[in-house]
């Protein structure tokens, strides 16, 4: 996995065959997908040179099944140099990005798993 515009497929916790497609542009976008219905996705967006997620969401139904997880995974298989915001940002403090509680939960799960580490956390 070298390259942008590929298609994984996976089986989740829950059994289901899902796929995951890495678009083909820049900052990365992926799409998970189950029976050909977009279930859930991984938006970046260009802050400061950097690709720092803007945008991730599991259909409810789909979650806790290892998905946004994956799909991080995928992402850092191909491109390490991705960040999800600091954990000190919040609208409080003027950032335009910061995590929900469930998008810290998913980037602790995969902090957690070695996924990411503290080094993808965007420095300010």
């Amino acid at each position: 996995m070298d390259d942008f515009g590929m298609t994984v497929l996976f089986i989740d916790r829950k059994g289901r065959e899902i796929e995951i497609e890495l678009l083909d542009e820049w900052p990365p976008k992926l799409e998970a997908r189950h029976d050909g219905k977009k279930i859930g996705h991984l938006d970046f967006d260009e802050y400061r040179d950097m690709a720092v997620l803007e945008s991730a969401d599991v259909k409810q139904e789909y979650q806790k099944a290892g998905i946004g997880t994956r799909m991080f995974k995928e992402l850092v298989e191909v491109n390490e140099d991705v960040y999800v915001p600091n954990r000190l940002w919040s609208s409080a403090t003027g950032h335009d990005y910061y995590l929900s509680i469930e998008g810290a939960a998913l980037v602790n799960a995969c902090i957690r798993d070695g996924i990411l580490t503290n080094a993808n956390e965007a420095p300010y």
